[in-house]
């Protein structure tokens, strides 16, 4: 008998501890974010010397009940993982660790069992879970050679594959005198580290702009100087040094996200990945207020980025029309969650009243702020996501909701699942 796949879980942005020489630096670590900081004009090299940062474990507040449930709904004969990742550095490189993680992964698993001297052994296969960025990483990932295969089905929890705009704000914030230190270093944190710039949005329907000034994040025209000034505070050598590497590192980070942002929009369909449909599953949040979009005023040379109060939406009701759209899981609104390639029947949303009985929803929710992070914590995303993967249901009955705007499938993505 064939053992079923085994499952590696893939955290998002900000999803892994990171360590330093074997102390952990994130999240937490007594040294604050400093050791986490990359160089300006250098962004894969640390700004500390001495500092070499490794990944740990996917964060256990966010991922360990998720890991505890899978591994008790899929059964001890299934083996369930998590990747950390290094989520600074560029998505190339995430990419590539993620290539080289799933081989170690495959390796070793055929040396324990039930894989030892198995038919799976012989045409290995893993299924993959992404968080957010996650799963971005992985879908990337196939997408380098129309589909890899070591890599069975595909889950997206929360994803963000069109852009963040609250994380662009936060990118955009303590640049000024009134700012704290622990203000200034989180910021810094976001602006030096490469990934968060692949993740900022792109387009008209997610940026408004005033007359002259760009409606996409990702050109250096919409970056002031209060933000070049907070990247060259951390470049040292001189003011002319300090300016010339932060324009070297906005161009670097700039471009690199728009490689990154143009290699997924040639993503056309399910098959440029190597997939069919039914190896797909998209978890999403809605219910949540969310910010929709953001605003650059100002003028040429002097661009603002914020937001307008009104942007902040939750329309989102079971039967609601096309303004059930305007929601999203408090990060990330619906509309930049799915890749244009998406079938809608792929799609599977919840919401916060989707928490079970059993589960601390007051507590869940003020803790982590969010429906986007408490997601993989639910019960109910849980069962959705072992039911899909076994290919039967787990876990007793099985509810979510129809995207926005859509009327339920007759056949649901998940087996058991009644759509609402």
């Amino acid at each position: 008998m064939t053992p079923a796949n085994p499952v590696l879980l893939i955290p998002g942005f900000r999803g892994s501890t990171l360590v330093d020489c074997g102390e952990q630096v994130y999240p937490q670590g007594r040294r604050g974010v400093r050791p986490l900081l990359l160089t300006p004009g250098a962004p894969s090299r640390p700004l500390e010397p001495g500092v070499e940062i490794t990944a740990g474990e996917p964060l256990p507040a966010v991922f360990g009940g998720f890991l505890r449930g899978l591994r008790r709904l899929l059964g001890p004969e299934v083996d369930v993982t998590g990747q950390a990742l290094d989520w600074r550095l560029p998505l190339e490189q995430q990419v590539d660790a993620l290539d080289a993680s799933l081989d170690a992964h495959i390796a070793a698993l055929r040396s324990r069992p039930p894989y030892r001297g198995s038919a799976w052994a012989e045409a290995p296969r893993v299924d993959l879970v992404g968080q957010a960025l996650g799963a971005s990483l992985a879908l990337s990932l196939l997408a380098r050679g129309t589909g890899d295969a070591r890599v069975g089905r595909v889950v997206s929890i929360a994803g963000a594959w069109q852009g963040n705009p609250a994380l662009a704000l936060r990118t955009a914030a303590a640049t000024g005198g009134e700012a704290s230190d622990a203000e200034r270093d989180a910021a810094d944190l976001l602006r030096l580290s490469p990934s968060t710039w692949s993740l900022l949005p792109d387009s008209p329907e997610l940026v408004s702009a005033a007359e002259g000034l760009p409606r996409s994040l990702l050109v250096r025209e919409a970056w002031g100087e209060d933000v070049l000034r907070a990247i060259a505070r951390r470049a040292g050598g001189g003011r002319a040094n300090a300016f010339a590497a932060a324009e070297a590192h906005l161009g670097l980070v700039l471009d690199h996200a728009r490689r990154s942002r143009e290699a997924a929009g040639r993503i056309r369909s399910l098959a440029d990945l190597g997939l069919a449909p039914e190896d797909l599953l998209y978890i999403v949040g809605v219910g949540y207020p969310t910010l929709q979009r953001v605003r650059l005023s100002g003028r040429p040379g002097d661009p603002r980025l914020g937001f307008d109060a009104a942007q902040v939406r939750d329309g989102w009701s079971p039967r609601g029309g096309l303004e059930a759209a305007l929601t999203g899981d408090g990060i990330v609104p619906f509309s930049t969650a799915l890749p244009p390639f998406l079938p809608l029947d792929r799609v599977v949303c919840l919401a916060p009243r989707d928490l079970g009985p059993f589960e601390l929803k007051d507590r869940l929710l003020q803790s982590l702020t969010n429906l986007h992070v408490a997601l993989p914590g639910m019960d109910a995303v849980q069962r959705l996501v072992a039911s899909f993967l076994a290919g039967e249901p787990r876990g007793g009955r099985l509810h979510a909701w129809a995207p926005p705007g859509t009327v339920p499938v007759a056949a649901p993505p998940v087996p058991g699942l009644e759509l609402r």
